[in-house]
């Protein structure tokens, strides 16, 4: 059985419409080996739609930027009083430090959570 870890990406973070946001703190992927699995933990409200990426590092201190196809959900859908959640695969390609984006599509204001589902090792 393997190790599982669950880190906090964004914690009821508002994103005015049409904006986006980035986590402020890189997450270190540096022990994860070839057979670790992420998912990813959405949780929205508000009435916006979001699309979540992920952008990559070398180090915790470069530019950090998004690969191609570094996508985890295109139009992530949140609900007007009633949060909306779903866990999806989130397949990360090789890289030390990741950051993730959450950008509304230009619907409404909506709060959003994410967590990185980490399992090392099946």
């Amino acid at each position: 059985m393997g190790l599982v870890d669950v880190i906090s990406v964004f914690a009821n973070r508002s994103v005015t419409k049409n904006a986006s946001i980035v986590s402020a703190t890189p997450i270190h992927l540096g022990n994860c080996g070839p057979d670790t699995v992420f998912w990813t933990d959405i949780n929205a409200s508000g009435g916006g739609n979001f699309a979540i990426t992920y952008q990559v590092g070398d180090t915790p201190d470069e530019t950090f930027y998004r690969p191609v196809g570094a996508s985890i959900m295109n139009r992530f859908p949140s609900s007007i009083g009633v949060a909306s959640r779903n866990r999806v695969d989130a397949e990360i390609m090789g890289t030390k430090w990741i950051k993730f984006k959450a950008k509304e599509m230009n619907a409404s204001p909506g709060t959003i959570n994410i967590d990185l589902i980490i399992s090392k090792g099946r």
